[in-house]
This record gives structure tokens, sequence and C-alpha cells, in this order.
């Protein structure tokens, strides 16, 4: 009996891979449907197998997973019946040669019975490249149907992290271009007579309101309605390429090389504004979701309305690097240049953060050779102070770092240097001492901050002899205050203001999600609109409502 089943399982499955040319089926429901359907005399045979190999005592979930590799133990067995029924070796193979495993490796898998042989795989890869461009051909010749076509980044950081001075970890980043079939559209010609169709693109700039059409808006209400359009179900991936997407400007260009034909159509104009497009956005995008999500309580909306009118010009930037090595890699000129052009149109208030991993708790000089050098930290420090100077932006933040086998003497030793260039070089930009998260950094308290502030030299901490105009003053996280074991009451808010608020020059408004456990030292942001977040509205009201 059992010998009988499993020559028509082999045959079932030789029928679903050599005739209908059909993909892997690996889900046990679907999978137990299609041999049925194909040969009536299996009904039951698969159900027969979990009832002979999982143990009853097992939970319903254990047995649920363990159907699913009874999926390709079929697979297995029908494949050591007939070498011709292989589609399943092929796709681990296809697995193991994308996670880089060797010939030798790929073989040895081979012989156990898992896998096809390297030189199988190998050929199958070069069959797939090679029928790709024709696949895809057919797809949109059978779905004659309008398309939304979309690149975007993909990045995997699962692998191993290794730290270093300047990054946790490192990402693999590929471009995918894919197709979203709309069932309702008929297709429409992106181009007629080498134009492109007005129907589809337009180039009426003037009758739009920018700022509206940079925001997105909240559509909570058609997410159900509209959950089959936006899953990736029925999703064509055209090509995929090792290539990484950073900038508005990277995604433009990379479409405009795709569809030369919208190159005639593309306002040139508003290239420069690029560069500072994708943060505008995010920041617009915030404020409105969350507003459309707390529109009810008419406090919350209160509060949002004021902060916007403190921060609706107000915007963060970090600084690029060519190569994305904040060690290594050249500054990105040609991005700041798209900056100072781009916010010569809108006039935003810009404040720089200086990249991460450049702290300034390592010792100001180091030896090499005998030679006395400051540490790179500090030199790209004034390096990025230097580009801030050439867009205008007036304030920098810079984070501390850790104590840990770290001395205090080093901190305000490079406070001063960075301080007494500032003021060697006649730069308008100030240094804002950003609040740590965590109590094993310097400034996790600004009781600490100010013990900093005046530690250093008095004479360069301010711009003129009457001490009115701050060469350095305070950025305060109030998500970095509560992660440090602070402010559980509105009392302490009110405290940390008048003890402090003359030297805050920059508010972080940030909320603390749930997660984040209160003096755990967890980074972890929230809106402050976030109706499960841990801080009241009270705090930010207190904020607004401080003299200072």
């Amino acid at each position: 009996m059992l010998a009988s089943n499993i020559d028509m399982l082999t045959k079932a499955l030789y029928f679903q891979q050599r005739r209908e040319c059909t993909n892997l089926e690996l889900a046990p429901v679907n999978f137990e449907q299609m041999i049925e359907t194909i040969n009536p005399g299996l009904k039951g045979f698969f159900n027969s197998m979990p009832e002979a190999i999982i143990p009853k005592e097992r939970s319903a979930y254990s047995i649920s997973e363990a159907k699913k590799s009874i999926v390709g133990l079929c697979y297995l067995i029908a494949s050591l019946r007939n070498k011709f029924v292989n589609q399943h070796k092929l796709e681990v193979g296809l697995y193991l040669r994308a996670s880089g495993a060797t010939w030798e490796a790929i073989d040895t898998m081979s012989s156990l019975g898992y896998s096809a042989c390297a030189k199988t795989v190998d050929i199958y890869q070069k069959k797939i490249q090679k029928e790709h461009s024709a696949k895809i051909g057919n797809y949109f010749l059978e779905y004659n149907n309008f398309h939304v076509y979309n690149i975007d980044d993909y990045h995997s950081i699962h692998e191993n992290r290794r730290p270093d001075t300047v990054s946790t970890s490192t990402a693999n980043h590929f471009t995918t271009w894919v197709a979203k079939l709309i069932i309702e559209c008929p297709s429409v010609p992106l181009v007629s007579n080498g134009k492109l169709q007005g129907r589809i693109v337009s180039n009426n700039s003037n009758n739009f309101d920018p700022i509206e059409l940079l925001t997105i808006h909240s559509y909570a209400d058609n997410i159900e309605e509209r959950k089959e359009e936006r899953s990736i179900k029925g999703l064509q991936l055209l090509g995929f390429k090792k290539q990484n997407l950073h900038s508005v400007q990277d995604y433009v260009t990379l479409y405009m090389r795709t569809l030369p034909a919208l190159r005639s159509s593309f306002p040139q104009q508003i290239e420069p504004f690029l560069s500072i497009l994708g943060p505008l956005h995010v920041s617009l995008n915030s404020r409105e979701q969350n507003s459309h999500e707390m529109a009810g309580q008419k406090s919350k909306t209160k509060l949002l309305k004021n902060l916007d009118e403190h921060a609706k010009t107000l915007i963060q930037i970090f600084l690029k690097y060519e190569n994305n090595s904040v060690k290594e890699g050249k500054p990105d000129q040609v991005e700041d240049m798209n900056i100072i052009e781009g916010n010569k149109e809108i006039g935003l208030k810009m404040v720089l953060h200086f990249n991460m991993g450049l702290f300034i708790n390592d010792p100001l000089y180091k030896h090499d050779n005998g030679e006395k050098k400051v540490n790179w930290k500090i030199t790209r420090i004034l390096q990025e102070l230097k580009r801030a100077e050439k867009m205008n932006i007036k304030w920098a933040v810079l984070y501390l770092g850790t104590k840990l086998d770290r001395e205090r003497k080093d901190v305000i030793e490079n406070i001063n240097y960075i301080l007494k260039k500032i003021q060697e070089k006649g730069l308008d930009t100030g240094i804002l001492l950003e609040n740590s998260a965590s109590t094993n950094c310097f400034g996790s308290s600004l009781a600490d901050l100010m013990d900093i502030l005046n530690s250093i030299d008095q004479e360069l901490r301010y711009r003129n002899k009457n001490k009115t105009k701050k060469r350095i003053a305070i950025c305060w996280d109030t998500q970095h205050y509560w992660a440090a074991g602070q402010g559980k009451s509105v009392h302490e808010y009110h405290n940390t203001l008048e003890m402090y608020g003359h030297e805050i020059m920059l508010a972080h408004t940030n909320n603390n999600p749930q997660e984040a456990i209160f003096g755990r030292g967890m980074d972890k942001h929230a809106h402050i609109l976030d109706p499960t977040a841990t801080l009241t509205q009270d705090v930010f009201k207190a904020i607004m409502k401080h003299k200072e």
C-alpha cells in the first residue's frame, strides 16, 4: 500500500513540475489539495503521514509546523524514486547558493539527498536569468491593465554585527523594481509620439499647494477597505540590483534612467530642492497623521498647533559623506550644495546633528609615529561645523559619549578646543550638548551638562563680553530625560525648566514608548500625541508655556 502511494505521489509531483510547470507548493493544506486533484487515489495519504510521524502529545502549533516539514519530505521521497522530480532540491540548492555556500558545500548536501548538485543548480540559475525577460513580457501581455511601477530600496541587517568606532552593523542594500496590478483600470500608454501622456504626468506646477502635496494625510478609515490594494499579493518583481538608494535624488536619478521619457517633463528648477524634500516630507507627515488620529481631543490638537507654530520651519539634518563612511569618506559637497540651493526657496531653519560616532570622550591628541595629532572625531566635527556655516545653520547638536574607560577631563579639553577653533575661524554656528539617555554616558542629567558648561573656559562659552550671546548651550531631549531615570512627574519638568531653562536653546520634545522602561537607558522615541506612550500632555504643555 505504501509503495503504491509513493508511486502515485511521485507521478503527481512529476506531472506538477514537468507537465504543468507550476511552482512548488509548500503550504500543507494546498499541497494536499494539489496531489489529490491530480490523482484522487492519494486522498487521505498526506493526512496519514503526520499521524504516523508526529506524536499526538505535541501542541497544535508544533503539529502545524511539523506538517510543513512533511511537505518537504514528500518532495524528497519523490525525488529518490524519480530523479527528474527535483524542483524542491533545486530550490534548496538556489537558497544555498544565494547564502554564499561553496560548490563543495552544495555537493555535500546533494550527496545527503537534500539538494541538487552544484552544477545542476548553476545551470538552473542561468536558465532562470535567461527566461526572466520573456516571463515579464508574457506577464504584461496576459495582464493588459494599468500597473503602478515602483523602485525602492531593500536592505537586510540580519547578519553578524561587527561594531567599530563609527557603526554597530553593516547592511546589504539592493534596489528592487516592482509592478503592482490595478485590476479595475485598463492600461494607458505612458508615452505617445515620444511624449508623456498628460493624463498621467502633468507639468502644471502652478495650481497646487506645495506644502499640502508634501503631506501624507491619514487614511485610517480606508485602510481596511483598501487592504487588498496595499498587500503584496499580485506584486510582480521585475528585477533587483545591488545598489544604495539613500536620498530623493538617488530615486529620481534611477527613475530617469529607467524611464527616459521623464527627463523632458521633469522641472529642472526643483532639483536643488530634492535633498531636503525627504526630511521635510517626514516632518510634515508626522504632524499631519498624528493630528488626524487625535482630532477629537481638543487639548492635544491645541498642543500640536502650538508646537507647529514653534517648529513648522525647523528641521534637523545629518550631513552626508561619499561612500557613507564618516571616518574614511569625503564630505559630499554636491549634497551640501543641493541643500543650500533648495533651502533658498523655502527658508527652513536647519539644525545640524553631528553624525553618530562623533563623540568627544576620547583624548584630544594621539601620537602616531612620534607625531602628535588631533583625534579624527574632533577633526570631523570641525569639518561639519564649516559645512554647517555655509548652510547658515546656527546650532549643531553634539552627543558626549560613554563614561566607561573615559576621562571627564578629555571631554572638557575637547569642548574647549572646538570652541577655540570656532572663535578663531569666526564661525556663527554654535554647539548644543544633548542630554544622554543612559547614565553610563556623560551628560545624562542637565545638572551634569551644566557642570560641564561651568567647567569649560568661560571666555570661550560666550560670543560677547556681556555674556548675552552663547557659543555653547544645551539641547534637552525629553525621552532621554525619562530613559536616564528622571521626569516621572510634571513637577520635575517644571523644576528643570526653572533651573536650566536659560541654557536650553533647543528641546527635542519626544514621548516615551511603553517598551522603554524608566531609567534603563533605552533610547526609543514616540510621537508626543501617541496615546499609548508614557509621558502625559502636561509635560509638553509645560515646555511650551515656559517663558524661556
